[in-house]
């Protein structure tokens, strides 16, 4: 039986009932509307080297939900490239708000964009509704 450790306590893997990202038992304080989007994006934790090609699960005008590695931790700062579409990306800003790691050992992280400019919040909402309808 494998044991997996939380912040508070060791619980055995039997015990996470988290098998997905949707299970997962969060508090929803937005008051903006997300987009589930299923598209690539680039993250580079600020004063590093190394970039990481990602997912992103949700996105909205404050900030993305996406997978990330476990040298991701709230609080940090991080540098994103992300695709709206094959042809449209936008690059930003934003501080790692919360991260949750799933049962398989994926990890979502949430991101808040920091001063994200209305251009680019102008280019979110255009693509928002071009795969909405």
């Amino acid at each position: 039986m494998k044991t997996a450790i939380s912040s508070k306590r060791a619980v055995h893997s039997h015990d996470l009932p988290y098998k997905s990202f949707d299970d997962l038992p969060l508090y929803d304080h937005r008051y903006l509307p997300r987009w589930e989007v299923d598209s690539r994006a680039y993250y580079r934790v600020k004063d590093t080297a190394v970039i990481i090609r990602t997912k992103m699960h949700d996105l909205s005008l404050t900030g993305v939900c996406m997978h990330v590695s476990t040298n991701v931790h709230a609080n940090q700062k991080i540098l994103l490239k992300m695709y709206l579409s094959d042809q449209v990306n936008l690059e930003a800003e934003g501080t790692v708000i919360w991260k949750r790691t799933l049962f398989n050992h994926d990890s979502y992280a949430g991101v808040m964009f920091d001063g994200l400019s209305q251009e680019k919040q102008a280019l979110i909402l255009e693509h928002a509704f071009e795969r909405t309808g």
